[in-house]
């Protein structure tokens, strides 16, 4: 491996869980300590109607995401020491950039569909 690959190699490894951890701050979400804004977070119309509707999409979707960042990062990361193998690089690469889609998607769905069963009268 060339270091220019390497060097492509330890980049990637590092971008990913970035990524990852930004749907950690979901989790804060969900604890209350990120109120509704229109900058960070889930910011779909029906997380967006009220606070209760905020905080629990964001409930409901945090262990999705959290697990997701942890898997996501743990694969990205372990690239950087299978960087020669490129089998196990390209896999673990895959896996890594899977679980961080499904996760966010999957997050996604169920914070929506938590919002959305909140009763009307809960509405403020």
């Amino acid at each position: 491996m060339t270091t220019n690959e390497l060097v492509a190699a330890i980049a990637i490894a590092l971008f990913i869980p970035t990524i990852a951890w930004a749907l950690f701050g979901m989790v804060r979400a969900a604890s209350r300590t990120l109120s509704i804004n229109s900058v960070i977070g889930v910011r779909l119309p029906s997380l967006m109607k009220n606070e209760e509707s905020w905080f629990g999409g964001h409930a409901a979707a945090a262990p999705i995401f959290f697990w997701s960042a942890v898997t996501t990062s743990v694969f990205s990361v372990a690239t950087c020491f299978v960087a020669g193998v490129e089998s196990l690089y390209v896999g673990f690469l895959v896996v890594s950039v899977v679980s961080l889609i499904v996760g966010s998607t999957g997050g996604i769905v169920v914070a929506h569909r938590a919002a959305m069963a909140i009763p009307p009268d809960e509405l403020r």
